[in-house]
């Protein structure tokens, strides 16, 4: 067998054991020559150290582990997730996961110290923390604090730092922040390379980490490469609100508990959710799979709210609608830009058009985040739907 665990075993252990709250930052330790205001590593230290932490945010994940065999045969194990949590510790989180070509399906809801799970239909919940839920992403959510002899190299853009580890750091921060695998255990594991890109806002919140290592293990004599990535997002910093509504609370009540459910009682989901050639038609795979939206006669995708408001996705014309009663807002994935009748804005610029009102502008900059949004439920960015639609 190539891989001796999957991810829903892993989510078992980790769920029935309350996950184990990722490691927090180290405090930034000094580093062996001199540092200036000017300094990458100097400026990303006093972020991380400086870093805040977040009221209320959505955040979605990713992180997957490709295994390269000498037969040129690969095994992928991958998760993709959103999470949004509220100042009140009320939390909804969805996940998918694909272990090797069997999916998983799971969402949750917590309350009142309490998660209440639905993982592939079959439903039970458990008392843990709201920092516990929060592990169960399987990604860490905090910035780390590295020295000088953790990197090859740092480069500064703006509030980016972009960090190329030595094969000893990247091994370190790889075993103790990121691995879900217990690869430390592995036989024969190298650590070859790892690089980490931070991105934080003026106020201080760590809004985008992308991480990759490469490594490798021997496995019935055979040397098995492994390449890991992960990327984590933060929306809607400080605004985010989560309503679990009555009715979901009523089907709630007769879940049972975790410790009662048969593990043999959950099986892979037989819908198709694995990627296709290309990240736009994973996308639109996925729309259908994952948000229900419908497939109209002209070939654009629709999500109704309601009578009077839903979203459009022209995967012609490479655009986003976003309706409500007669007023249609159009993003432009291709272009960066957003529409409202003659009211345009560019995003790459921030520049609008001089018939713009200011809540025009600030509705159009809502309806990009809206298809951000539709593309993390994805598993996807907007940035990898962007490079397509060059």
């Amino acid at each position: 067998m190539k891989m001796k665990h999957t991810l829903m075993a892993v989510f078992l252990m980790l769920c029935g054991c309350n996950a184990a709250v990722p490691q927090e930052s180290a405090e930034p330790l000094p580093s062996e020559t001199p540092q200036t205001d000017t300094d990458p590593l100097a400026a990303y230290s006093t972020a991380v150290k400086g870093q805040k932490s977040a009221p209320s945010a959505a955040m979605s994940v990713r992180c997957s582990y490709t295994m390269g065999f000498s037969d040129q045969s690969k095994n992928i194990y991958a998760m993709d997730g959103v999470l949004s949590y509220d100042d009140k510790d009320t939390i909804h989180l969805k996940q998918y996961m694909n272990s090797n070509g069997m999916q998983f399906e799971q969402e949750g809801w917590y309350y009142g110290g309490r998660l209440y799970f639905n993982y592939n239909n079959v439903t039970f919940y458990e008392d843990m923390s709201a920092a516990n839920v929060k592990a169960l992403m399987l990604v860490p959510q905090t910035a780390y604090a590295y020295t000088e002899a953790d990197l090859d190299g740092i480069d500064r853009q703006d509030n980016t730092y972009s960090l190329d580890l030595t094969a000893d750091g990247a091994e370190n921060v790889f075993l103790s922040r990121y691995d879900i695998y217990g690869l430390n255990e592995a036989e024969g594991f190298i650590m070859k390379d790892g690089r980490i890109t931070d991105t934080f806002d003026e106020e201080g919140h760590l809004t985008r980490e992308t991480a990759s290592f490469d490594m490798s293990y021997v496995q019935d004599g055979e040397t098995v490469a492994i390449k890991y990535e992960s990327s984590l997002n933060y929306t809607d910093i400080g605004k985010t609100a989560v309503t679990i509504s009555d009715e979901d609370k009523k089907a709630q009540s007769a879940f049972v508990n975790y410790a009662d459910v048969d593990p043999d009682s959950i099986k892979p989901l037989d819908e198709n959710d694995e990627p296709a050639d290309t990240v736009t038609e994973t996308f639109r795979r996925r729309l259908v799979s994952r948000l229900n939206y419908e497939v109209q006669e002209d070939g654009t995708l629709s999500s109704s709210f309601n009578d009077t408001e839903g979203y459009w996705i022209d995967f012609a014309n490479r655009t986003f609608v976003y309706s409500r009663r007669t007023i249609r807002y159009v993003y432009s994935w291709r272009g960066d830009t957003g529409t409202m009748d003659a009211c345009s804005y560019d995003f790459k610029t921030q520049t609008a058009s001089d018939s713009c009102q200011d809540s025009t502008v600030e509705t159009i900059q809502d309806v990009k985040k809206y298809f951000e949004m539709e593309l993390y439920y994805c598993g996807l960015t907007l940035e990898d739907l962007q490079k397509e639609a060059q």
